[in-house]
C-alpha cells in the first residue's frame, strides 16, 4: 500500500495520535503514512531555496535570492537563470560552463560552519570553479572539480582538503569548515575528514562562483535547488538530519 499524500486535496505532512506526533503509521505491516522530514533549524544561519521563488519564468535571469532564514539576501551578477521543473519537479537555478553566474551579498562566517547544497553538476570544466567562496579572496572555497586535485572535490580555508573522487550527478553535498576536523559529505556519507584551515569569510560569502572583480569566468554547468548554511557551534546541529531533509525534499537518495 502506498502512503497517502493528501486528503480531499490537502497535503498531509504530519500526524498526531493521542497528542503525540508520529513519523510513521503502519496497518497490517504496510506503511500507510510517513511524515515529511522537517527542515533542521538548529544553528541555521542562511537558507536559499529556488523552489520558494515567486513570479519567475523559465529561462529568466533572476533578480535576487532572498535569505529565508537570516538577513543576507543575495544579488545576482552575470547569468543565473531560473528553470522550472528542473530537479525532480522542483525549480532550480542554472549556471553555465565558463559563465559568470554569481550570487553575492553574504555576511561574515566564522568557523565552525557548514554549507549544504541540493544541486546537480551536469558536466565538469577545468578551472577553479568554486560553488561557495569568500567574497574577498579565494582561500575559503568549495571546488567540486579542482584542477590541482586531479579534477576531484576540495575545500579550502587557508589549507587544502581534497577527496579522491568527483561526483557529476544530482546530489546532496555537505561541506563542514571546522579546522582540522573539516569534512566533505556525499549525502550522509563522509568522504574525507582533515584540515581545511581555520579561515572564515572575512569579506562575506558568495554562491556559485568566485569574485567576478578578480576577472573570474569559470562557473559550472550546474543546477542549484536549495542552499543551507549552519553554525556548527549549535549542539543540536546534525549533518545526517540536514542530508535527510534535503534528500527527501529534492528526491535524492542519501
Amino acid at each position: 500500500m502506498s502512503p497517502p499524500i493528501s486528503i480531499d486535496g490537502t497535503d498531509i505532512t504530519g500526524a498526531t495520535i493521542d497528542g503525540t506526533d508520529v513519523s510513521e503509521i503502519t496497518v497490517d505491516g504496510d506503511v500507510v503514512f510517513t511524515a515529511e522530514q522537517a527542515l533542521p533549524t538548529a544553528g541555521l544561519l542562511h537558507r536559499y531555496d529556488a523552489s520558494e521563488l515567486t513570479g519567475e519564468t523559465d529561462g529568466q535571469n533572476i533578480s535576487g535570492l532572498p535569505d529565508l532564514a537570516g538577513n543576507d539576501d543575495l544579488s545576482r551578477t552575470g547569468t543565473v537563470e531560473y528553470e522550472t521543473n528542473a530537479i525532480n519537479g522542483l525549480p532550480a537555478l542554472r549556471t553555465f560552463s565558463g559563465g559568470n553566474g554569481i550570487m553575492t551579498g553574504g555576511s561574515v562566517l566564522s568557523q565552525p560552519f557548514a554549507v549544504w547544497y541540493a544541486w546537480e553538476m551536469i558536466s565538469t570544466n577545468q578551472g577553479l570553479n568554486q560553488v561557495f567562496a569568500n567574497s574577498s579572496g579565494f582561500d575559503v572555497s568549495v571546488t567540486p572539480n579542482d584542477p590541482f586535485n586531479n579534477g576531484n572535490i576540495s575545500i579550502r580555508a587557508g589549507n587544502f582538503l581534497p577527496t579522491s573522487n568527483v561526483i557529476v550527478r544530482l546530489q546532496i553535498a555537505g561541506w563542514e569548515f571546522d579546522g582540522s576536523n573539516s569534512q566533505i559529505y556525499d549525502g550522509t556519507t563522509s568522504l574525507v575528514t582533515g584540515d581545511a584551515g581555520t579561515d572564515g569569510t572575512f569579506g562575506g560569502f558568495i554562491l556559485f562562483n568566485r569574485r567576478i572583480s578578480a576577472g573570474n569566468s569559470v562557473a559550472l554547468n550546474a543546477r542549484y535547488g536549495e542552499m543551507l548554511i549552519y553554525d556548527m557551534n549549535n549542539p543540536s546541529y546534525n549533518a545526517s538530519d540536514v542530508a535527510n531533509y534535503l534528500g527527501e525534499k529534492w528526491g535524492v537518495s542519501v
